[in-house]
């Protein structure tokens, strides 16, 4: 499969990724999280991405506009799947790197429901090579920390301290992958968290019901996290694998213990972002003219004016593409808004029809907040000037 999506057209590959996470259920209750008839079986080498229903989980998602806070490697043994990561000090792990049962991986973590998860395959990654990496990993015993010091090196070995994302990139760069395209995810965390933090310290948040965004900003306080200028200064987004066109989504689904209502919200703004970054990695190899003539057909949303910027004639990059695209979005009202009031409802346990009204009425955030902003409603003011430190 992998290979014949290499040589498709955006089309073909757009399709693909979108047909997977349809049946997972991102758009809609019909596919109730079962697998599609076509997706693969995961193996050893996958990178898998997961989301806690969690306001931290969400939170760190959020920071760079994604739809997942950690990641981890899928590792087939005859006993079965696994997947392995480096996580923290928490739920009776000593902290550093581990292995768990797929199953219980993509379930729950400690008393927390995990909400969703995708698995993403690089069609180079050689299942047996990826074997041997990984035990190298795990042997070199990294300690955990959330936010790596500048000094700590990346992708060339461990060092003495990892993150989930470290620990992924480290095994792609040992399995022969190119992850430098996506360090400049970095840029859209270090303008989210700027750009958040200002408005939650200049009051932005009191009016929002449940103090939405303010209970984020008290928990990013307690982490010790606002008082980084540039959060985090060499640390990756758990989902940066997302970015990278090469790899393909094969397998998405949704925990079915949490309440559809609740799923709805929770993934609402996920569920608008993903198609647009699909599309912008549909668009890798093309010229700029070529991917703007296929974006005509309505897929990626806000990509034609990027396109439109770009020297002719020279190959679109699909991750700069997204990356880009999400800039673009965090200079908006839209996420500072729709994320902060969609956890808030959503964690409250709405009943479907409360949880399908909500989220109906989210989806008109977007342009109200946007109308808001260029008839310079107070406190919408606060995006037109640069963000406080």
């Amino acid at each position: 499969m992998s290979r014949r999506l290499a040589a498709a057209g955006p089309g073909e590959r757009f399709d693909q990724g979108m047909d997977v996470l349809r049946a997972g259920g991102l758009f809609g209750a019909e596919a109730q999280g079962r697998p599609g008839h076509n997706a693969s079986r995961p193996r050893t080498g996958d990178v898998i991405l997961r989301l806690l229903a969690l306001p931290e989980s969400i939170g760190l998602a959020s920071s760079n506009l994604s739809g997942y806070s950690h990641c981890g490697v899928i590792r087939e043994l005859p006993e079965g799947l696994f997947a392995e990561d480096c996580y923290p000090a928490l739920n009776g792990h000593a902290g550093g790197a581990r292995r768990l049962p797929l199953a219980a991986w993509t379930t729950r973590e400690g008393p927390a429901d995990v909400l969703h998860w995708l698995i993403l395959r690089h069609p180079a990654i050689d299942p047996d090579l990826a074997a041997a990496v990984l035990d190298a990993l795990v042997a070199s015993k990294p300690r955990f920390t959330l936010v790596l010091d500048r000094e700590e090196r990346l992708g060339q070995g461990l060092g003495a301290a990892a993150n989930c994302s470290a620990f992924v990139r480290a095994f792609l760069e040992g399995s022969g992958v190119d992850c430098s395209p996506a360090l400049a995810a970095r840029d859209i965390t270090t303008t989210v968290l700027t750009r958040f933090f200002s408005l939650a310290r200049q009051g932005f948040y009191a009016a929002i019901p449940g103090g939405a965004g303010g209970d984020f900003y008290a928990l990013a306080e307690a982490h010790g996290l606002t008082a980084l200028a540039a959060y985090p200064a060499a640390t990756l987004p758990a989902g940066f694998c997302e970015l990278l066109p090469r790899f393909s989504p094969i397998l998405y689904g949704q925990n079915q213990a949490v309440p559809l209502a609740e799923r709805r919200l929770l993934l609402l703004a996920y569920a608008g972002i993903a198609p647009t970054l699909r599309a912008a990695l549909a668009c890798h190899g093309l010229s700029p003219e070529a991917a703007r003539a296929w974006l005509k057909r309505g897929n990626g949303r806000g990509l034609s004016t990027l396109l439109g910027a770009l020297p002719p004639g020279r190959p679109v990059d699909g991750t700069r593409l997204a990356i880009d695209r999400l800039l673009a979005l965090a200079d908006t009202p839209d996420p500072y808004l729709t994320i902060p009031l969609a956890t808030h409802f959503g964690l409250r346990q709405p009943g479907p029809a409360a949880g399908a009204l909500l989220a109906g009425l989210l989806r008109l955030m977007p342009p109200l907040a946007a109308l808001a902003r260029r008839l310079g409603v107070k406190p919408f003011h606060l995006f037109d000037a640069a963000p406080r430190p």
